[in-house]
């Protein structure tokens, strides 16, 4: 969500470790609508359960729409890199698997 619109749709299925998510959106960076506008430094995680665990924690976090990996998994950062000059600091905070 950002400026009060969704742009990406994520599920994941409560039996097993599945996601999918809708098709023809914006996969921008979750958690923009709970950053404080004034921060400067944000951490961007590598799943939006991370993303909220460092919140819960009182740290700014944004989550990678699609995990880490290559070619389309990376289309975020164009997408967002005039939202990110706002920021002095970011921390990156993936998992330790080849991808990440």
């Amino acid at each position: 969500m950002r400026d009060g619109k969704v742009l990406h749709l994520k599920y994941r299925s409560i039996a097993e470790k599945r996601f999918w998510s809708s098709t023809g959106t914006e996969r921008g960076l979750f958690g923009w609508q709970a950053l404080d506008p004034q921060v400067r430094a944000v951490c961007i995680t590598e799943g939006e359960q991370d993303c909220m665990a460092l919140a819960d924690y009182g740290l700014q976090a944004l989550s990678i729409p699609v995990g880490a990996g290559k070619g389309e998994k990376q289309d975020w950062i164009e997408l967002e890199w005039d939202n990110l000059e706002r920021f002095d600091t970011i921390f990156i905070a993936i998992d330790m698997d080849g991808a990440g």
